[in-house]
C-alpha cells in the first residue's frame, strides 16, 4: 500500500522553525553573577570583507566564536520581539560577550547603508545559508557554522543556556588543538576526524535540501535506509533535520519500528514546543495507520 505523503508537508513547515536548535531542556545555569549596570555596545556591525576577516581573526585569538544576528531591526517581527526578549536585556549584554563575540549583519528598511555595504551584506548571508530573518550563526574562526538558531521563546537566561550547550563542540575543540600543538598523536587524529565528520554533515544536510527542495522521495528512501544502517553522523538523532527525513522514509516504508524510534526522538526534542503541537498529532495519526496495516 502506498503511504500518504503527508510528511513533505510538514517537513516543509517545520523549516520556519529553529530547527537545528530546538532542545529537549536544557539544564546548565548561568554563573551566578548579580547583573550589574547597563553594558556598553556590544554589537559589532560587518560592512565589508576587510571586516570580517578581522572577526574570524579576532574568534581564533580570543578563543571565543562569532554569534551573528542576520536581521531586519526595523521591520521584521520576530527580529524586533528577538532583540527585546533577550538581546537588549541586562543579563544578556553581561554574559554573552564573555562567550562569544557578538557581530550584527542588518537589513533595515529605514535609514539603509550604502549600496556598497548592503551588497556585501547580501553576499555575506548567502554564503552562510541565510534563508531568512532572524537567523543567529555560531560561526568558529574557520568561517565553519557550529550551531544555527533564530528566535525562541524563555528569555535570555533560556536562551544562553540553549547558546553555551551548542557551544560545548568548539570549547572541546580548542582543548584538543592545544593538544594536538603539543604533539599529542592521538589529539592529532581525532581533529581530523572531526574535520571529516564536519564535511560529511555539510555534504549531508546540502543534499537533504535538494532532495527535498525537489520532493525527491526516493532520495529520502535512501536517506532513510542508510540512516538505518548506521552511515549518517552520530550526532544524527539529536538533529531535528534528521530526524524528520527518518519520519518520512518509515512513513513511506511503512516501517512501524523505524517511525517509531524516530518519533519518540522527536518529541524529545520539540514536544514542549506549542508550535509542534498540530504536527505531532498528524505524526501520531500516521503512526495509527501504519499500525493498522500490519
Amino acid at each position: 500500500m502506498t503511504a500518504k505523503p503527508l510528511f513533505f508537508a510538514a517537513f516543509l513547515a517545520v523549516g520556519a522553525l529553529p530547527m537545528w536548535s530546538l532542545q529537549a531542556g536544557v539544564d546548565m545555569p548561568i554563573a551566578g553573577e548579580e547583573v550589574a549596570a547597563a553594558a556598553p555596545k556590544v554589537w559589532t556591525e560587518v560592512n565589508s570583507q576587510v571586516e570580517w576577516d578581522g572577526l574570524l581573526s579576532r574568534s581564533k585569538a580570543e578563543g571565543k566564536p562569532l554569534l551573528v544576528d542576520f536581521t531586519g531591526s526595523d521591520w521584521c517581527g520576530w527580529c524586533i520581539k528577538l532583540k527585546q526578549e533577550v538581546f537588549v536585556q541586562e543579563l544578556f549584554k553581561i554574559q554573552a560577550p564573555k562567550h562569544f563575540i557578538l557581530v550584527e549583519v542588518d537589513f533595515p528598511s529605514q535609514n539603509q547603508p550604502s549600496a556598497e555595504i548592503q551588497k556585501y551584506r547580501t553576499s555575506l548571508g548567502n554564503r552562510m545559508g541565510v534563508k531568512g530573518y532572524p537567523t543567529i550563526l555560531m560561526i568558529d574562526g574557520r568561517e565553519k557554522v557550529i550551531h544555527r538558531t533564530g528566535y525562541q521563546r524563555g528569555g535570555p537566561k533560556a536562551y544562553l543556556e540553549m547558546l553555551l550547550e551548542a557551544k560545548r563542540g568548539f570549547d572541546a575543540r580548542l582543548q584538543l588543538q592545544a593538544k594536538a600543538k603539543a604533539g599529542d598523536a592521538a589529539a592529532q587524529a581525532e581533529l581530523q576526524s572531526l574535520d571529516r565528520q564536519q564535511e560529511i554533515d555539510a555534504e549531508v544536510k546540502e543534499w537533504l535540501s535538494r532532495a527535498v527542495k525537489k520532493r525527491d522521495e526516493a532520495a529520502l528512501k535512501n536517506l532513510y535506509k542508510g540512516y538505518r544502517a548506521g552511515r549518517l553522523p552520530s550526532s544524527a538523532d539529536k538533529d531535528l533535520t534528521y530526524l524528520m527525513i527518518v519520519l518520512q522514509g518509515a512513513s513511506n516504508l511503512e516501517d512501524l519500528e523505524g517511525y517509531d524510534w524516530a518519533f519518540n526522538r522527536i518529541k524529545a526534542l520539540a514536544g514542549k514546543n506549542p508550535r509542534f503541537q498540530g504536527k505531532l498529532k498528524q505524526f501520531e495519526t500516521r503512526r495509527e495507520e501504519i499500525a493498522g496495516l500490519r
